[in-house]
């Protein structure tokens, strides 16, 4: 959004609305605008969108998120990529701040696990210079490649990419799912590919993968609701019951947060199998 919406909304809804709490589904740079509302009026603000990780370590006891963060994603997306035999590693990088956070995250995570820094990738939003980008891949040998970011021309480079490697390891964040899910595009377009999803509610050894971005809002609503019907509308109690939630009935799946209000749950890797997101590893 644009840049001060979160801190202009947050104020309005404390000193006109007098919420008792605040939901935001915002980028990170607008979400610590948010954030700095929250701390200085006692309110839980709980977060459904922004994975930028600087925003938990502020230490406000009264911000929560219901997503992965970047250092929780990049460490799940680094294990894979371990696990399916490692080697050259890629990152596609575009100039808005959710993806930098999101690169800084996954390079650091890289180098740690690997002792090598990735390759970075930087591509433009609106899609132009495909062709170049694909030939730099190509020569760079890399054998995985991580899209940390939503953008709408991201389709058209990756299906190409599969063309022209068809042995590149392609994974995405859940940024990355929230914008197919978002734009209504067919999975079986990313067929192979590793992407981060919110979810799955199980049922039996069936799953189920509500929309990501939505899920998470209903989510963040869903747990102020409980949290006022178990505590009332007083804030520290709101934010004190909150902390110490555990709830298993989240679209995405069951909830609980840490010190720092990061989600405990770790991320849910999923693969893009005939068409369909499957959780690795199965049930």
């Amino acid at each position: 959004g644009l840049w001060g919406t979160g801190s202009k909304e947050s104020v309005a809804f404390v000193y006109e609305d007098e919420v008792c709490a605040i939901v935001g589904s915002l980028d990170g740079r607008n979400a610590h605008l948010a954030e700095q509302v929250a701390a200085k009026s006692h309110l839980s603000y709980i977060e459904a969108y922004a994975t930028d990780p600087t925003l938990s370590q502020a230490f406000v006891p009264w911000f929560m998120r219901v997503v992965p963060n970047d250092d929780q994603q990049a460490e799940a997306l680094v294990d894979l990529i371990l696990k399916n035999g490692g080697g050259r590693i890629g990152i596609l990088s575009t100039d808005t701040y959710d993806a930098r956070y999101a690169v800084k995250s996954l390079t650091k995570e890289v180098t740690r696990k690997t002792g090598s820094a990735p390759m970075i990738i930087s591509v433009d939003s609106l899609g132009k210079h495909e062709q170049r980008i694909i030939e730099k891949i190509r020569k760079s040998a890399l054998e995985h490649l991580i899209v940390p970011f939503d953008a709408a021309s991201s389709r058209e480079l990756l299906v190409a990419l599969k063309k022209a490697m068809p042995s590149l390891r392609i994974y995405g964040t859940l940024h990355f799912t929230m914008g197919v899910e978002i734009r209504q595009i067919q999975w079986r377009d990313y067929e192979g590919m590793f992407v981060i999803s919110a979810g799955p509610i199980w049922i039996g050894n069936d799953f189920l993968f509500h929309p990501a971005r939505s899920g998470s809002a209903y989510d963040a609503v869903d747990l102020v609701i409980q949290s006022v019907k178990q505590v009332g509308t007083d804030r520290e109690a709101i934010k004190n019951y909150l902390l110490k939630i555990h709830y298993d009935e989240g679209k995405t799946g069951p909830i609980s947060f840490d010190k720092m209000g990061n989600r405990t749950r770790k991320p849910v890797v999923t693969k893009i199998m005939q068409g369909q997101r499957v959780p690795i590893p199965f049930r």
